[in-house]
């Protein structure tokens, strides 16, 4: 095992004090240790922005470039020299947010600022040495990186979905970074002109070197390059369906591919062969395999799980390109190498870490220089450098160091049948003092988005694991169990279950409210004191459980949920020809009677449950949801309250919104669950 080099801090307190973090009088945002083991945990501590996250190293290991928490809902950019220590950074100011890091060349990085959490991001360019002098690529566009050429890594290539120019649109650009005209502008400040946008667009066009054209028989739906970062794979939508179309002699061929079948998960070896999440088989969980998409002809097994469909992300070489392993998710975190250098690696790597999950998480070109993340049920992530040559290794930085992992609770897997017998997860944290003698009050997270809220040809797909969980660590802080049940429509069990089950919402509240009924027979839960909450999807599925199952559940939170799903979808209509989304949703969701059957407007009489109703000010469609079901249970005679949070410039993001929320929700809880006195006191409650 290599000698640990003494602890650095990579000098951040000199970073700061040049960028002094924005802080007000009741959230102190300058204090990076944790409170005293005799003092409450603040609310802030538990939701605070990331002190430090997504690191990425250089091509040649010499520097770590990272995001730095600047506020209470945003990051800046810094990079970190391994050899003087030195840090640089840049801050975007105001409510403007970095993000998205990539290194072009040893000294020249390519990143994300979000305008005001309310503008497509743009792509800006620094250079060590320089990194407060960020100068504009494309700004005021909405571009996402694809991938940066082997051949000419300051021409990067990136998605452009919109412009100012309404001509353009669904496209892929070559952008020449070595360009640096222009200054870094915002258009959306008072005073600024028509001739300040057009001065804009002039220069965004000086920065775009090639133009690729989008295939035309849909709605744009995203692209993919190969192995060398060139342009392979396009991708369309009609009625809710997928294409695949290859880049073949300067235009677009269709691929005998059903994107119905698999997902595209990455490239492969060839530039006609991509990485797919396979096909369903009978009794078999779904594969990571190749497929050639100019035949539609599955190639090998990646890697085959007994028991769970593939759900994680490809680890490429960096160097190669060639793919190398994956991190994924069973019962717990895992991952598998198909390299037997980075097998021989991971085990070296734990036993470095022993205790934790350890995960690569990027390495320079000649594999040298290693970043590595750990993390656990207790503990945030923390980065780590690795010196393999010189066998040396140290903290970049946690997290969240703020948080004590001796404060937190060990988090458990159980396993529940559902009503149709078959095996899912579920996860419970319980906390201090809890026994069958002194039962605990529990709060049940349902997991978020099933994968039906679909924008590109890949539709993520959630799941609850083992991991350090925020609202889970809060909760149980406060004298609650928590139980964070998957269910049917969960990343990694649609192998089990009809393909229509994806969209059987109400199979999917059924059965989290029987995971509930299977740790209620633990004897470690109080009967009488079991709530439920859900934000997004999983606000949905806090009410149609309890409505399934009035009996269990007494106080209900939902927050920017959808609950009546044909009023959603009349909604959504109006966008059908612009909207990837709204055509999914139709193509599965067309059904009336199916709709109203999932809707949870109309069964609010059977609830036996207080419910808080969050939504963000000012949101849309979701905000209508919100008011609408608060309207419909007073008609109901269900004891309701309202939680309205920010406003189009002030998201649930921001810190102190997420202070307001948790706070009313800790205040909801205990009027109606009552934690055990004594149990908050121990875990630190107010």
């Amino acid at each position: 095992m290599p000698q640990r080099k003494p602890h650095r801090a990579l000098l951040f307190l000199s970073f700061l004090a040049a960028c002094p973090l924005v802080a007000s009088e009741k959230i102190d945002l300058d204090r990076r240790t944790p409170v005293p083991a005799n003092e409450p945990i603040p609310i802030a501590d538990f939701f605070r922005p990331n002190f430090l996250q997504d690191p990425t190293i250089n091509p040649s290991g010499t520097h770590v470039a990272a995001l730095l928490a600047a506020g209470e809902d945003r990051h800046k950019l810094i990079v970190y020299d391994l050899a003087s220590k030195k840090v640089e950074g840049f801050d975007a100011s105001d409510d403007n947010d970095v993000g998205r890091i990539t290194w072009l060349t040893d000294n020249r990085l390519i990143f994300q600022i979000a305008l005001y959490k309310s503008y497509g991001a743009g792509l800006y360019a620094t250079e060590v040495g320089h990194v407060n002098e960020p100068y504009p690529l494309l700004q005021f566009e909405t571009a996402i990186l694809l991938a940066v050429p082997d051949a000419q890594r300051t021409r990067p290539l990136a998605w452009h979905p919109n412009s100012i120019n309404a001509r353009r649109n669904g496209e892929v650009v070559v952008i020449n970074s070595d360009i640096r005209t222009g200054q870094i502008a915002n258009l959306m400040t008072v005073g600024s002109s028509t001739g300040d946008a057009r001065n804009v667009e002039e220069d965004n066009q000086k920065h775009i070197e090639k133009t690729f054209a989008g295939p035309t028989d849909g709605n744009d739906a995203g692209f993919l390059t190969d192995r060398d970062g060139k342009l392979a794979f396009g991708f369309t939508a009609n009625d809710g369906v997928f294409t695949m179309h290859r880049w073949v002699e300067d235009r677009w061929v269709k691929c005998p591919v059903n994107l119905d079948d698999v997902d595209i998960l990455g490239h492969g070896r060839t530039p006609t062969e991509v990485i797919v999440l396979g096909p369903r088989r009978e009794g078999q969980p779904r594969p990571l395999q190749f497929l050639d998409a100019s035949t539609g002809k599955l190639g090998g097994v990646l890697l085959q799980d007994k028991a769970y469909d593939f759900n994680g992300v490809l680890h490429y070489d960096p160097g190669t390109h060639n793919i190398l392993g994956a991190r994924f998710n069973r019962n717990g975190p895992a991952a598998a190498w198909f390299d037997e250098t980075y097998i021989a690696l991971q085990k070296v790597l734990e036993g470095y870490f022993p205790g934790v999950v350890t995960r690569l998480i990027g390495a320079d070109d000649a594999g040298r220089m290693l970043l590595v993340e750990t993390f656990s049920d207790r503990q945030p992530p923390c980065y780590y450098w690795i010196n393999l040559e010189k066998r040396t290794f140290g903290l970049i930085e946690k997290s969240m160091p703020w948080i004590d992992p001796e404060r937190m609770q060990r988090t458990s897997i159980v396993t529940y049948k559902t009503q149709d017998g078959r095996k899912l997860d579920a996860y419970i944290t319980l906390p201090v003092g809890a026994s069958k003698k002194n039962p605990v009050p529990l709060l049940v997270l349902p997991p978020g988005l099933p994968g039906i809220y679909r924008n590109s040809y890949y539709a993520t797909r959630y799941r609850a694991t083992v991991d350090f969980d925020r609202q889970t660590q809060f909760f149980v802080s406060r004298g609650y169990a928590v139980l964070r049940p998957n269910h049917r429509g969960s990343a990694g069990y649609g192998w089990m279950f009809p393909a229509g089950d994806e969209w059987e919402f109400g199979k999917m509240a059924d059965d989290i409210a029987t995971a509930t009924r299977h740790v209620l027979a633990t004897g470690l839960i109080d009967e009488k004191r079991i709530g439920i909450a859900g934000f997004g999807f999983g606000g949905y599925l806090a009410v149609a459980a309890a409505e399934d199952d009035p009996e269990l559940f007494r106080a209900v939170i939902a927050f920017h949920g959808i609950y009546d799903w044909a009023k959603y979808l009349r909604t959504e209509k109006f966008n059908q020809y612009s909207s990837i989304h709204y055509g999914v949703i139709a193509r599965h969701m067309s059904d009336e009677k199916k709709l109203e059957a999932m809707s949870v407007n109309g069964r609010l009489n059977r609830l036996h449950a207080a419910v808080l109703v969050g939504y963000q000010r000012e949101e849309g469609d979701s905000t209508a949801q919100s008011t609408a079901l608060l309207s419909d249970l007073g008609r109901a005679g269900v004891p309701n309250e309202s939680l309205p949070v920010g406003n189009e410039r002030s998201t649930i993001n921001l810190l102190r919104n997420q202070i307001e929320l948790f706070s009313r929700a800790e205040e909801f809880l205990a009027k109606y669950l009552q934690p055990t006195p004594t149990l908050a006191a121990t875990t630190g409650a107010k």
